[in-house]
C-alpha cells in the first residue's frame, strides 16, 4: 500500500462475485476496504451490476486534486504516520491516503544511500519511485555528457527561508552488452529552489549534468537517484551511439 500510495496509484477495487451469502467473504471485502482507503480508493462489493461500479470507479477517479506539504519537523523514525485532511463543505466526501511511512534514520544515512544507490544500478529493472528523464547531449571521442531532468514532486523537498531544499544522490553506471558493470560516477546534489523554478521544474524536472569518460565496450547508462532525505528511488536506461558515431 506504500508503493503504491508513493506512486499515486488509488485503488478501486471491485468485487466480481456480486451479492454473496458466503461468510467467509467478508475476510476478502476486509482486505479491499482496507487497500482502497489506504490509497485514496473505494471499494466495490455486494452489488450483482459489476459494469455500474466499473463506471462509480472511473468517474470517481475523473477529476482529483494533487495537495502537498512537508512535515515539520520532519521525524525520520521509521514509524506510519496519519494525514488527515478536512473540508468546510458538508456536501463533499474526501478521499485520500490515510498517511506515510517516514524513512528510518538509518535508512538516510549516506552509506545506507550508497548500498541503495549500487542495487539500482545493477537491477536489470528501472525504479519508478522517482521520474527520471535523461538523454545524451554529447557522446563524441572519450567523453559523455548526459543530462538527467528528476521530477521534485516525487522528492522530499521541504520550504525553506523562502525556498524548496533537499538533497539526492545520483549515480550513472555504464553497462556492457552482456550486463556487465564498466564502472561510473557518483555525485551528491544539495537542492535549494526558489519558487519560480521549483514551479519551472515541477513541469520540465530539474536538471543535473552528468560527464563521465566512456568505457569501451559501453552500449548503455543506468543512472540512478536516492533521495537522501526521503524513501525515494528511480533509475532509467539510456542506450548509447555506437562508438565513434557520436555526434556533438
Amino acid at each position: 500500500m506504500t508503493a503504491l500510495s508513493n506512486a499515486g496509484v488509488a485503488v478501486y477495487p471491485i468485487d466480481a462475485r456480486g451479492v454473496t451469502a458466503n461468510m467467509k467473504s467478508f475476510l476478502n471485502i476486509g482486505t479491499m476496504r482496507d487497500v482502497a482507503e489506504a490509497t485514496g480508493g473505494k471499494a466495490f462489493y455486494g452489488n450483482n451490476d459489476i459494469g455500474h461500479e466499473v463506471r462509480a470507479a472511473l468517474d470517481d477517479s475523473r477529476e482529483t486534486y494533487i495537495l502537498t506539504y512537508s512535515p515539520r519537523p520532519l521525524v525520520a523514525d521509521g514509524s506510519y504516520h496519519k494525514i488527515r485532511i478536512t473540508t468546510s463543505r458538508t456536501d463533499v466526501h474526501l478521499r485520500y491516503r490515510q498517511g506515510y511511512n517516514a524513512a528510518d534514520q538509518e535508512e538516510s544515512s549516506a552509506p545506507v544511500q550508497t548500498d541503495r544507490l549500487k542495487e539500482l544500478v545493477a537491477s536489470p529493472l528501472d525504479a519508478s519511485e522517482i521520474g527520471i528523464t535523461a538523454t545524451v547531449e554529447s557522446a563524441a571521442g572519450a567523453g559523455l555528457h548526459i543530462v538527467v531532468h528528476v521530477d521534485p514532486a516525487d522528492v522530499n523537498l521541504a520550504p525553506t527561508a523562502g525556498k524548496w531544499s533537499g538533497a539526492l544522490r545520483l549515480e550513472a553506471m555504464q553497462l556492457a552488452a552482456n550486463g556487465d558493470l564498466l564502472g561510473g560516477v557518483q555525485q551528491a546534489a544539495e537542492i535549494n529552489l526558489e519558487q519560480a523554478t521549483y514551479r519551472r521544474d515541477l513541469q520540465s524536472g530539474m536538471p543535473f549534468d552528468v560527464k563521465i569518460e566512456r568505457a569501451t565496450g559501453a552500449v548503455a547508462v543506468r543512472i540512478g537517484v536516492v533521495d537522501e532525505r526521503g524513501t525515494h528511488v528511480g533509475s532509467v536506461l539510456v542506450p548509447l551511439p555506437p562508438q565513434g558515431k557520436g555526434e556533438e
